[in-house]
């Protein structure tokens, strides 16, 4: 049986449960451990061990002793104490895990910096960030035995040309949607749900921790906009935020776009409801009127994406790379330039008036992704390791 780390190697509290890279390994590690031919090691810095013992609970009750936490501060003693074959770092910025012994594979889900557009906003608010990115990324990706990318787009604009790596070097393996993951979690009643977070309107959902390339600015704007309209005005509809306001600067932002809105009704109309637990996800989902991604940019096809429609709720998305390289028809997605106020208002009234066969249409369109498992993700991920562990025999 081989034995796989999952280098979960941050220093600082982080969140295996409410955000894209933590969600996304917990739904690669349910897909390695259904194989039966992997164990699964987590090592995890002590700030976070709860966390993550909480979360992979119902994983260990499933697969036993093929899945263990590992508590480490040190990287030379996780050496000498984890007994794995090859290990996968979650994150191009988990520099200590240089000082692992044994081959990983490095997943770059994007380099956000570098990029148009948002180059600018990143290296002015972030700028020590970003130049210690600039120099500890090549360093990374020269370690990895192989790099793990998620849609072509990033490896061809971060991987090939900005680190300059040979092809057989990388991988492209595509995400999948969360069908086993929400099964796993169930559902709650409408009732219940909407009682639990006080959601009694129809609403719009935004699920994602604020970020500036995550563009809950202008969504609010344009969400705005579109309550002034007759159409609007007579919806009673609310755009739902899972986040807090002040998580992040943008969200003071936001609350203070809000409180000027002229119409004091329209201010209660943008919620943020906070970081919701996984497990209440696929409820929020089903609920929902619609969901909308405005995203300005992303490393894959966005999660809220593959999630929305896994609960048959429509959607209206921004038309960015990682999106139109699976999508061949985007007008069937509501889509929006989403430095466009106007498009997206334009967008939020199609979606507001969206019946059945528009998220009929968007799973067609979507069907190769959504038939994807994370078993099928976690096959590519065998592939790769069993080359790594053949060339380093």
């Amino acid at each position: 049986m081989v034995s796989i780390g999952v280098f979960w190697g941050y220093s600082f509290v982080t969140s295996f449960d409410q955000e894209g890279i933590g969600r996304y390994f917990f739904r690669l590690i349910e897909g390695l451990l259904s194989k039966r031919v992997y164990q699964m090691k987590v090592a995890v810095q002590p700030c976070n061990y709860d966390e993550l013992e909480r979360v992979l609970q119902p994983l260990q009750r499933s697969y036993g002793v093929n899945l263990e936490l590992i508590k480490f501060t040190h990287v030379r003693d996780l050496n000498r104490r984890a007994n794995v074959d090859i290990w996968i770092v979650p994150y191009v910025s988990l520099d200590n895990a240089l000082q692992l012994s044994k081959p990983f594979l490095l997943c770059l889900h994007d380099l956000v910096y570098r990029h148009p557009y948002l180059s600018e906003i990143y290296r002015s608010k972030y700028p020590e960030a970003c130049a210690r990115l600039e120099l500890l990324a090549p360093l990374m990706c020269q370690r990895a035995a192989a790099v793990i990318f998620n849609s072509n787009y990033i490896l061809q604009y971060d991987g090939l040309e900005g680190m300059g790596l040979p092809r057989w070097k990388t991988a492209l393996i595509r995400t999948s949607a969360p069908v086993e993951e929400f099964q796993l979690f169930g559902m709650l009643s409408e009732r219940r749900f909407r009682q639990k977070y006080n959601l009694m309107q129809p609403y719009f959902l935004f699920p994602s921790a604020v970020r500036d390339h995550k563009n809950h600015y202008r969504l609010a704007q344009a969400f705005l906009n579109f309550l002034h309209t007759r159409e609007g005005r007579r919806s009673n509809l609310q755009l739902v935020f899972t986040d807090h306001a002040q998580n992040h600067p943008l969200g003071g932002e936001i609350e203070r776009l809000v409180q000027s809105c002229s119409i004091v009704a329209h201010r209660s109309s943008v919620r943020f409801i906070g970081r919701i637990p996984s497990h209440d996800l696929p409820s929020l989902y089903r609920y929902a009127k619609g969901t909308i991604v405005p995203t300005l940019f992303e490393g894959s096809l966005p999660f809220p994406i593959l999630e929305s429609l896994t609960m048959n709720t429509p959607l209206a998305v921004s038309r960015i790379p990682v999106t139109t390289e699976l999508v061949s028809d985007m007008n069937s997605f509501n889509d929006f330039d989403p430095y466009s106020l106007a498009e997206m208002q334009a967008a939020i009234s199609k979606l507001w008036r969206a019946d059945p066969s528009v998220v009929e249409r968007q799973k067609q369109e979507l069907n190769a992704v959504l038939q994807r498992r994370w078993s099928d993700v976690a096959a590519e991920y065998g592939l790769v390791i069993a080359n790594v562990l053949r060339l380093s025999n």
